[in-house]
């Protein structure tokens, strides 16, 4: 029997892309939209992935799509060299949202987890290797967080909020609410933060 020459994974990358981004109302994915010349935002979604893999760890990512995400689908495939690319088809029978996309790729996933929404852009002091040192600090903490500090209310209902805790050093999560201020999580986590 032959021997993959894959390697088994260090981390995984959730990253879902099924979504439908009803509210950016171009006629494409709004993880396409173009920053600069042949920088979209998928590409700096991916930067902190880009660093792992760099970093000399075998990542993973698990892209959760839908039939309408065929453009995102080929425009990863300048990543294949640099990741080991899976690919997760979240149907009608999974459940929707954030949650199907999940579920859907976690049976795909192997070693630390982590979900990298393909949309948002981490940038500031710190940012460049926010999710390496998140990686490494799931050994401790079993799950960690990055996020940024935001105080405006349209920013946090369009975006999503976590509520956190001050405490000896470190911060947690005590509360996190989706889009539109659906609840999605109520669990303890210490946080790595991001400008």
């Amino acid at each position: 029997m032959p021997v993959s020459s894959v390697p088994i994974p260090d981390v995984s990358i959730i990253l879902p892309c099924a979504g439908f981004g009803t509210r950016f109302g171009a006629p494409y994915a709004k993880e396409l939209h173009c920053l600069a010349p042949g920088v979209t935002v998928l590409d700096r979604s991916l930067e902190a992935v880009v660093d792992l893999a760099e970093s000399g760890l075998a990542v993973r990512v698990v892209v959760v799509f839908g039939a309408h995400k065929l453009d995102t689908v080929k425009y990863l495939a300048r990543y294949a060299r640099i990741f080991q690319l899976v690919f997760v088809y979240q149907d009608d029978a999974a459940e929707p949202g954030l949650d199907g996309a999940i579920r859907s790729a976690l049976p795909m996933t192997r070693g630390p987890v982590a979900l990298v929404l393909p949309d948002i852009v981490v940038s500031g002091d710190g940012s460049a290797g926010s999710l390496r040192a998140a990686v490494a600090h799931t050994e401790v903490a079993g799950w960690t967080v990055v996020a940024a500090e935001e105080s405006d209310p349209g920013t946090l209902r369009q975006m999503g909020a976590l509520t956190v805790v001050e405490g000896s050093g470190d911060v947690t999560v005590k509360a996190a609410a989706e889009k539109h201020g659906k609840m999605i999580a109520e669990h303890s986590a210490t946080t790595s933060p991001a400008a």
